[in-house]
């Protein structure tokens, strides 16, 4: 009697992700065109597949899609910062529902506070004097652990956090994500009745913070 081989599984289906059930009803769903661009091959727990698969609900995308999604937005801040002498002229966009009325913008100093503040509403204290020193200032990482006062290891630990948490952020935020960076800038302006709600994990990422930030000017 022939004896059943096991089937062997691929390492990164191993590493389940334990997302809570209505994290996951609330979030945008994934396909692997959207993150086959945005995976890294040499990544540890995907490689190079950009989805990892949840105990409930459909696969999530790796950390190091939403590293790379943080890298995009990043690289388009610094280039609104260093456009910023250069006031680009103000946009007219249509806005939806019924009424089609225009507004006017100017959308590279919108995407710079749009960055600034998200990541100020979604950062812990520590984590964001981190993203305003090494990511806002530009200032190297010897710069950053003596103001800090942290290690080496510790620093990038962090850094690995903040860009896997914002770039999380930065797609699934509602109504207007700030990836994709092109449909950002495209200037589709959503009704109220087609804007989405903020996940759940967005909006309980940004309570604690304002909480925090309150207090800390308070002193």
């Amino acid at each position: 009697m022939a004896v059943p081989v096991a089937r062997k599984i691929p390492a990164y289906y191993k590493r389940v992700r334990r997302i809570p059930p209505e994290a996951v009803e609330t979030r945008p769903e994934w396909t692997r065109s959207d993150v086959i661009g945005l995976a890294k091959m040499g990544c540890s727990f995907c490689h190079g597949y950009g989805l990892l698969p949840v105990l409930r609900g459909a696969e999530a995308p790796c950390r190091c899609v939403f590293r790379a999604i943080f890298r995009i937005c990043h690289a388009r801040y610094r280039e609104c910062e260093v456009m910023a002498a250069h006031t680009n002229g103000v946009g007219l966009e249509r806005a939806g529902g019924p009424s089609g009325y225009r507004l006017y913008s100017r959308k590279r100093q919108e995407y710079t506070a749009d960055f600034a503040l998200v990541a100020h509403r979604s950062l812990a204290l520590k984590e964001y004097d981190l993203f305003r020193l090494h990511f806002l200032g530009r200032d190297e990482w010897r710069a950053c652990c003596c103001a800090l006062g942290v290690d080496r290891g510790t620093f990038f630990h962090r850094v690995y956090s903040i860009t896997e948490q914002l770039g999380r952020i930065f797609a699934e935020l509602r109504p207007y994500p700030l990836y994709p960076v092109a449909t950002y800038f495209a200037g589709v302006v959503q009704s109220a009745a087609e804007a989405l709600p903020l996940e759940a994990d967005v909006e309980e990422a940004f309570a604690p913070s304002i909480h925090r930030t309150v207090a800390h000017h308070a002193r």
